[in-house]
């Protein structure tokens, strides 16, 4: 038997953490460091890492402990009618963004040799210049 070891009292598969927490701090059996094992949260940190380590160890069942702190997941998954809606909604957007698209080709071909277009000139190059003109319409 392990230093600091008790020899568990047969527990029913599924029992919660919390109630084996609770046997323990009743029967007060010491801690592998001497100590009395007391209702603490420092204890209780103890007990689950011994029972995760005695589940890796295989030496009892994944199932034996179980913890019931939080809620059973939930697993969202589409439907077809939400995959039918969530299409329509990807066509309605593709179709924005082609009338968009269209609309910026129109103003470009209205706009054509109306406007020079020039990126801004980098630092370097204004220092080079040391001028960057900016007249009406045009930026170069």
């Amino acid at each position: 038997m392990v230093r600091g070891a008790v020899a568990a009292p047969r527990l029913a598969a599924g029992v919660h953490g919390r109630r084996v927490h609770y046997l323990l701090v009743s029967t007060a059996p010491l801690l592998p460091d001497g100590r009395t094992y007391e209702n603490t949260e420092h204890c209780y940190q103890i007990l689950t890492h011994a029972i995760c380590d005695a589940r890796y160890l295989e030496l009892i069942p994944p199932a034996a402990v179980i913890d019931r702190r939080n809620p059973d997941p939930v697993i969202f998954l589409a439907d077809e009618e939400d995959r039918r809606a969530d299409a329509g909604e990807i066509a309605a957007l593709e179709e924005q963004r082609e009338a968009i698209e269209e609309e910026a080709e129109r103003m470009r071909e209205r706009l054509a040799g109306r406007f020079v277009l020039c990126t801004a000139p980098s630092c370097s190059e204004v220092a080079k210049t040391g001028l960057w003109v900016r007249s009406g319409s045009r930026a170069c």
